[in-house]
């Protein structure tokens, strides 16, 4: 089943469309100084290709794309963007593919909640309405290719229809995919600028809230102990004065519990929140967010 033509031509799809999105973002992710993890072999994984991440309750996930910040190739980031892949071809698969990403990335955004990281799934083929909606509703941004944008993309630049059925031969998928192997770099190159231009207004909508999370300012910091009244700034440097000009052995020596309370507010309405039991912490978390 595996080796199925059917499968492979699913393969090549879903590989067409992460490879254009990687293309895609990671210029964007390099103009804000941010790593750009896919699958491929990295050092700070000792060359492991696989994109793992943990969730919450200590169990490993194999992602698509993922973007840190203060990433290498050598080590990693803190991750802000999740972006998953799907194509399916079918509507009865599709459902259970939405379900299975939204367990995977939502485990292990809760496990990466302190630092409030955009998620995102890039669709393909043929997807219920409802799917997406569930998606969407849970936080996911959400961009679809439908499977007749995907078919004309192809077709309109290489004149390979990619279209099947259930009815469809295998000897048939078998030679749609070897014609879909033979492209060259310019040739997929030309059909990933006409699968974006005929899903423009849906591809701009994706890349502007992916931009704004990635760009996203400082509104206010609020910092507050259990010994004091809240305190808010506006500047990075005067929440670290702050934090810098408190005497802790004092604070200590008054109660025996002991903790800072941090909260960065941006300017699109998110915000990141920290608790910490002494103020160097605190400023690591501060630094790290901002």
């Amino acid at each position: 089943m595996a080796n199925s033509p059917a499968h492979k031509l699913g393969e090549y799809i879903g590989w067409f469309l992460e490879n254009m999105m990687i293309k895609k973002i990671e210029p964007i992710a390099s103009n804000y100084g941010l790593y750009t993890d896919h699958e491929h072999s990295r050092k700070a994984r000792n060359g492991n290709k696989k994109v793992r991440w943990n969730d919450d309750i200590g169990n490993h996930h194999d992602l698509d794309i993922v973007l840190e910040k203060h990433g290498t190739e050598e080590q990693f980031g803190i991750p802000i963007v999740f972006i998953e892949m799907a194509w399916r071809r079918y509507t009865k698969h599709s459902k259970n593919k939405a379900q299975e990403i939204s367990d995977s990335v939502r485990a292990v955004i809760r496990n990466n909640a302190t630092y409030a990281p955009f998620y995102a799934v890039v669709l393909a083929g043929t997807f219920t309405a409802n799917s997406i909606k569930q998606l969407k509703s849970e936080g996911f941004s959400v961009l679809y290719f439908n499977y007749n944008i995907v078919k004309e993309a192809f077709s309109s630049i290489t004149n390979i229809n990619i279209s099947t059925d259930e009815k469809t031969t295998e000897n048939k998928i078998q030679e749609i995919y070897n014609l879909l192997n033979k492209l060259s770099d310019e040739q997929i190159e030309k059909v990933e600028n006409k699968l974006i231009a005929l899903n423009k207004n849906e591809y701009d909508k994706f890349i502007s809230e992916l931009t704004t999370s990635i760009n996203r300012k400082t509104a206010k910091i609020f910092i507050s102990t259990n010994f004091r009244t809240s305190n808010n700034f506006v500047k990075l440097t005067d929440a670290i004065n702050f934090l810098e000009q408190i005497n802790e052995q004092d604070e200590y020596n008054k109660a025996s519990f002991y903790q800072f309370r941090v909260e960065i507010l941006f300017d699109n309405n998110e915000s990141v929140t920290g608790n910490f039991y002494n103020a160097s912490k605190a400023i690591s978390f501060l630094k790290l967010n901002i």
